[in-house]
């Protein structure tokens, strides 16, 4: 059965809007997965098949600001197989899915590829997924590969993808309507700035130029590890991503003209009955923190935690909602400078995923200054910052990150102590 015209969270009609007014084509999400010797490829393909006629999500078959979304209950899954000479034609295969136009025919928005190359490579045998990005998120990616490698059940969540759609839209319906609870506490908490405020950072340069449509990365090993962070924040009751949020509170003060800074944080956007449904549910949402003793990186840690308990009752409310509320009209990023991104998975991440440390360069437009952490599980921390080198001075991104690792061991060590 196909269902036409079907409704589309806040997450996926701001993210259209978005790359039609910039004439922009966002990347697809892809993933290279080692399989393992005793998984063959027939289980590979019934648990890839049983993926898809579970989660509405994959049985997206288009999806379109004019035609709405399209679901087909009929539609199987694209598993293809392919062999190539090296593991380097698996990293050229990997860039050629990235830019895929996965709605061009008339099945899912996504596909997998059974890879094979010569042993001497590698593992000998890969699983590729491309999927475009309005169909799943990080953490929906995570627990399909558990499934898909026997880490985890089949079983899904309590509630399908277009119930949660539904639910969204009926609790964030007017973002103009100033009686509802999460307008009221946004109005107070916000007090006249916008949500996607610039972070007005002094290393900031040509921020009112045009994007160079690069992007340069800069990724170091943290000097603690998770078990380290984990532990660190459990006693000062916080989660490890409201520590990493003081972390990297304390750093960007440093370089700010005022000790009064919004964060663009990612949030994965679930309430719990969709924890284990795949889709694309990750949103951002502004976290603002203020305070004349944000030098000091225990009280900024202590300041991220006050802010981030204040938030933590509205953190479902979509960022588009957010923008379309408390912006003037008329007003985005273009041209401004970039609002400070904050990321942190909080789940540990396989380490075959972990890419290696240094400094890279690739093309896709980005507005934001993004500082990221993520967790894996042989224990290391990984730091990452990416932005638009037009637009920042490497000399002050470089000082900046040893701000952050120097303030992580710090304030690791000291919430040890305590």
């Amino acid at each position: 059965m196909t269902f036409d015209g079907e409704p589309f969270s806040w997450q996926q009609e701001g993210r259209m809007r978005r790359a039609a007014d910039r004439g922009e084509r966002v990347r697809n999400v892809v993933q290279t997965i080692p399989i393992p010797p005793e998984l063959d490829a027939a289980e590979l393909r019934a648990r890839l098949t049983a993926a898809a006629r579970r989660e509405e999500s994959l049985r997206i078959t288009s999806m379109s600001l004019d035609a709405g979304t399209t679901y087909d209950d009929a539609a199987e899954p694209d598993i293809r197989a392919k062999h190539v000479p090296s593991g380097a034609d698996i990293e050229a295969l990997d860039e050629q899915e990235t830019v895929a136009d996965l709605q061009a025919g008339d099945g899912p928005m996504w596909r997998a590829t059974l890879v094979s190359c010569r042993s001497g490579d590698g593992p000998g045998r890969y699983l590729l997924t491309s999927f475009d990005h309005l169909v799943t998120d990080g953490y929906s990616q995570a627990r399909l590969v558990d499934e898909l490698l026997g880490a985890a059940d089949g079983n899904g969540g309590g509630g399908s993808f277009r119930e949660w759609v539904e639910w969204q839209r009926g609790e964030y319906p007017d973002p103009r309507s100033e009686t509802s609870g999460a307008f009221s506490f946004w109005e107070r908490y916000l007090d006249g700035t916008v949500p996607d405020r610039s972070a007005g950072l002094t290393f900031a340069t040509g921020d009112d130029g045009a994007l160079t449509g690069q992007v340069h990365t800069v990724r170091r090993t943290l000097p603690v590890s998770a078990q380290t962070l984990t532990r660190a924040a459990a006693r000062g009751r916080m989660t490890p991503f409201v520590l990493f949020l003081g972390i990297a509170t304390h750093a960007a003060t440093r370089f700010t003209p005022d000790p009064d800074i919004t964060f663009r944080v990612n949030t994965m956007g679930r309430p719990p009955r969709f924890l284990d449904t795949h889709g694309y549910f990750s949103d951002n949402l502004p976290v603002r923190v203020a305070g004349d003793e944000l030098g000091d990186p225990l009280a900024a840690v202590r300041a991220a935690r006050r802010s981030w308990m204040s938030v933590l009752p509205h953190q479902l409310t979509p960022w588009d909602y957010l923008l379309a509320a408390f912006c003037p009209p008329g007003h985005g990023i273009m041209g401004r400078p970039a609002q400070a991104l904050l990321n942190f998975e909080s789940w540990l991440q396989p380490a075959f995923s972990r890419l290696p440390e240094g400094d890279f360069s690739y093309a896709t437009p980005m507005r934001t200054f993004q500082t990221a952490a993520s967790m894996y599980d042989d224990d290391t921390c990984i730091l990452e910052c990416s932005y638009d080198p037009g637009r920042f001075a490497r000399s002050g991104v470089d000082e900046y990150i040893g701000l952050v690792l120097q303030t992580a061991a710090l304030v690791c060590a000291a919430l040890a102590d305590s």
